[in-house]
């Protein structure tokens, strides 16, 4: 099997920036690490101890010495591995909730850092990567508490025992046993560059795996994929996907048993070697037979311990892997938050003004991407998207004003910039050029969790919370009595509806509301921002799941609701901004025309036409 290319940047480098980096995650469980430390040495020192007991049982045997110290030295033998076990136990339970407790804290500064980044990171973020690193990438990083400390630690302090005892009990014996070390090290190394290469394709086939199924099973991807007969297309291709991750698996286990069996022939070599040069000195009345077999017991061990450590920089190289990509997201910078002010009402008056504002996309990936290309990759196409250089403004040069009591409607073909002057004002973006004022106050110059505190949003991305009918409700104000609930649903013609549920408030939704109708989610979300109340109301396409009769309902209610505050209408449907007290037509980033109904209809200009369409349009229907 052919293993695709991985980049090199993606086995970080040990810096010590990074590895302080690193180890400050640890920091916390100090404490705990130095027990698991304590707990380790005296493992390590009962294990080493083992074979020195067993030579003088084997020599006390053979030469007929007194029988109570042979059964004290056989029952420390039976002994000494108990308490090895223990301790070993002992400290595997203790690292473990050191790890959980890491881990802990890496998802929750993880999760916390995702609320506070910009608006720009979802739109542009490769799909799936985002989950990737908060779960998979953080659970990567246990490798380093759960396997590589403790079995790194009590490998080095073994072998270092292990070394110590044995030229202490005989040099001759000693060499022999290192003459196979460094064939163990060549073998390690070549195995360790092959399995990390395959270990970071493995997350990165796994990776696509999981963005496959994420994306064919939310209601909107099998409704496509059904709607569009892509059910062969996406099987296959998940077959694929599925094929790459079983073929890299079967290399991973191939190249464990490949290495298994060249390291213990090289173990038995130096065994064989032991066993000749031992009895070589045995039959020259040298050393005891005892010697030689605890000779062979520390050598089982030594190669133990070299093979352990020569498989921990895959698991450690996977560890980092994750900590780099944790911290290049952690690294992302947050929200401008504004400053902080005191001197503010609780509530803004709600005068709005745009002046000037040009703004501009800036498509730039802030994350590098895992899944994504190696899917692409393997169905023959490029991993690089290939977008086009389009340096036009998203809005150029708008001006406008809004006061509380007034509607504002914008419309115009799609891709016009509407939802961008929607994003601009609760600070999603920025303009490059200009100022939007509320209250004649730079929105950059307030603190954003007030300015956003001003303003209702009812989307064309509807996002309906987990949770019953009135947990959604609550999400826009938490403290809401369940008579506000109930005027609130009033307001945007769902009482009924509601009042005929089993269940009532206390319905479930089901996955991302997936039993509301487009209907029934456009008004639960025009409830849930009547219910927060706000000086300023956004509209974007509010009414275009309705039908007639709850058009005209919800129209009605949001002419009253209006008189308290500033409207801002984006409409497809331009016969739900007739009463607009002022309409703006834009195209390509600009105000083309604006007016009020009647006025731009004499114009003759681009909203007469988009009107007479519909009009025609309507008339066919």
């Amino acid at each position: 099997m052919t293993i695709p290319s991985i980049e090199p940047e993606r086995i970080p480098k040990m810096s010590r920036k990074f590895v302080l980096r690193v180890l400050k995650w640890y920091r916390p469980q100090t404490v705990r690490l130095l027990i698991a430390v304590f707990f380790i040495l005296l493992a390590v020192a009962f294990t080493v101890a083992q074979p020195l007991i067993l030579r003088d049982v084997v020599d006390r045997a053979t030469a007929g010495g007194d029988f109570s110290q042979l059964a004290i030295a056989a029952a420390l033998l039976v002994l000494l591995p108990v308490l090895s076990s223990g301790l070993n136990v002992a400290q595997n339970r203790i690292l473990g909730t050191a790890s959980a407790s890491v881990t802990f804290n890496l998802r929750n500064a993880v999760y916390i850092h995702l609320q506070h980044l910009p608006y720009r990171m979802y739109v542009h973020a490769p799909p799936g990567e985002i989950n990737a690193r908060l779960s998979g990438d953080v659970q990567q990083t246990t490798n380093i508490i759960q396997r590589a400390f403790p079995e790194g630690l009590t490998s080095l302090l073994r072998l270092a025992g292990t070394l110590a005892v044995m030229f202490s009990l005989e040099w001759r014996l000693s060499l022999a046993a290192m003459l196979a070390v460094p064939l163990l090290g060549w073998v390690a190394r070549k195995r360790n560059y092959a399995a990390r290469k395959m270990a970071i394709n493995a997350m990165q086939a796994n990776a696509a795996l999981g963005l496959q199924v994420a994306e064919t099973t939310q209601p909107n991807g099998i409704l496509s994929v059904r709607l569009f007969n892509r059910l062969q297309h996406e099987i296959e291709r998940y077959l694929l996907l599925n094929r790459q991750v079983r073929d890299l698996e079967v290399a991973q286990n191939n190249l464990s048993a490949n290495i298994i069996v060249l390291t213990s022939g090289i173990a038995a070599i130096g065994t064989a070697l032991v066993y000749a040069v031992g009895g070589l000195l045995v039959l020259g009345n040298a050393f005891s037979i005892g010697t030689v077999i605890a000779f062979v017991a520390y050598l089982s061990g030594l190669y133990a311990a070299l093979q352990i450590l020569s498989s921990l920089p895959q698991g450690t190289a996977m560890a980092l892997v994750g900590y780099q990509r944790i911290f290049e997201l952690l690294d992302l910078e947050t929200e401008n938050l504004g400053p902080m002010r005191s001197d503010l009402p609780a509530r803004a008056h709600g005068e709005l003004r745009f002046e000037n504002v040009t703004f501009q996309f800036n498509d730039e990936v802030p994350l590098r991407e895992t899944a994504r290309p190696w899917s692409v990759r393997l169905m023959g196409q490029s991993a690089q998207p290939s977008l086009t250089d389009n340096a036009a403004n998203a809005l150029e040069n708008i001006s406008f004003s809004l006061n509380p009591g007034q509607m504002l409607a914008i419309v115009g073909p799609s891709g016009a910039g509407k939802s961008t002057i929607f994003n601009l004002i609760p600070r999603l973006y920025d303009p490059d050029q200009g100022k939007i004022a509320l209250d004649g106050q730079d929105l950059r110059d307030l603190p954003l969790e007030w300015l956003r505190q001003q303003i209702s949003l009812v989307s064309q991305g509807i996002y309906i919370a987990p949770g019953t009918l009135g947990d959604n409700l609550r999400y826009a104000r938490p403290e809401a009595t369940d008579a506000e609930l109930r005027s609130a649903l009033e307001a945007a013609n769902l009482a009924e509806w509601v009042e005929s549920l089993p269940h009532g408030l206390e319905t479930f939704l089901g996955q991302a509301g997936a039993r509301l109708s487009g209907g029934e989610r456009q008004r639960l979300a025009i409830a849930r921002a009547l219910l927060k109340n706000t000086p300023i109301l956004l509209l974007d396409e509010a009414t275009s799941h309705l039908d007639s009769i709850n058009e005209s309902l919800l129209q009605d209610a949001l002419f009253r609701v209006r008189r308290e505050r500033a409207t801002l209408v984006i409409a497809h449907r331009l016969s739900t901004v007739h009463d607009a007290d002022e309409i703006l037509v834009l195209e390509r980033g600009k105000i083309i025309e604006r007016g009020v109904h009647k006025s731009l209809l004499a114009h003759s200009g681009l909203y007469a036409r988009l009107y007479e369409k519909q009009f025609i349009s309507n008339e066919k229907d």
